[in-house]
């Protein structure tokens, strides 16, 4: 999918406004992957996968396992949305 994350951290949470410390945040997304196509940015923090809610980068890793496509909760700002990530043929 052209994602990596890392652990939402109570520091980390802070800094991108967000409550709580469930989920992964976005430290990269590659330039021409399935998820830079979708609009995933840097500092997303990414809450559900299939509406399975993750806490943590093994739960999110487990949860994109064998998907070709997925539906993602993502916490921008001040804002929750969905996007949806279909992953490229290799």
């Amino acid at each position: 999918f052209g994602l990596r994350v890392q652990n939402l951290t109570g520091d980390l949470a802070e800094q991108l406004g967000v409550q709580g410390e469930q989920g992964v945040v976005v430290t990269d997304v590659e330039g021409n992957s399935s998820a830079a196509e979708a609009g995933m940015r840097r500092g997303d923090v990414i809450l559900e996968v299939d509406q399975e809610a993750v806490a943590n980068v093994d739960e999110f890793r487990a949860a994109l396992a064998n998907q070709d496509k997925v539906l993602l909760l993502v916490r921008r700002g001040e804002a929750t949305i969905f996007v949806a990530v279909k992953k490229k043929p290799e």
